[in-house]
């Protein structure tokens, strides 16, 4: 697989308050098609589901036959819908189409992250002295990284970057299959999510 992306370190034009960051709480099903599922779609559909707890997810189904494919603890929807159609459509060979999604019950803003990173985020909150940073990167895939209490925001922009990357690069030795198909529509660049003071 190819290294991850060069990155630029520049101070971004917004600096934002860290009491903004928040996690996305429960989900809600939405149901997108009426396709009749198979057997197996109809198993990895209740699966799927019974995560109410897992951020932004995509569930996704092969036209004819019995494939499906998911995707949960995305940063957005949209990029549950990337990840999960990118990866059914490698897998099965044809294009899948978008079944259903989870998305949080309350509307996400600018600032919301899964569940996933919450004792991240928190540490990061709590452990980040008044006046200094807050960095914060994220990937399409999922990923994140996080730098806290630095002093430098080039500095906290950079280790949040490179934290990014070092899980993206984690991720894809745990799961070859799905990084192949992500790798290749270019899934796996990390950026700036936003700074925090």
């Amino acid at each position: 697989m190819n290294d991850i992306a060069t990155f630029s370190t520049e101070v971004p034009n917004e600096i934002f308050d860290k009491s903004q960051l928040n996690i996305v709480g429960r989900s809600k099903l939405v149901v997108h098609s009426n396709k009749k599922l198979a057997a197996p779609q109809r198993k990895g559909f209740e699966e799927f589901r019974s995560r109410l707890d897992d951020g932004f997810a995509a569930f996704y189904v092969t036209p004819g036959g019995s494939g499906w494919t998911s995707n949960f603890g995305m940063i957005s929807e949209d990029d549950a819908k990337k990840t999960t159609s990118a990866f059914c459509d490698g897998m099965h060979g044809k294009r899948c189409v978008l079944y259903a999604t989870l998305v949080p019950e309350e509307v996400a803003n600018r600032h919301s992250l899964p569940q996933a990173v919450t004792g991240i985020v928190k540490d990061a909150v709590e452990k980040t002295q008044s006046g200094n940073f807050i960095a914060i990167s994220t990937n399409v895939s999922g990923r994140v990284g996080t730098s806290f209490n630095y002093d430098n925001i080039q500095d906290a922009v950079k280790d949040a970057i490179v934290q990014c990357e070092n899980n993206v690069r984690e991720y894809q030795a745990e799961n070859i299959s799905v990084a192949y198909f992500l790798e290749r529509k270019g899934y796996f660049e990390c950026e700036l999510f936003g700074v925090y003071q």
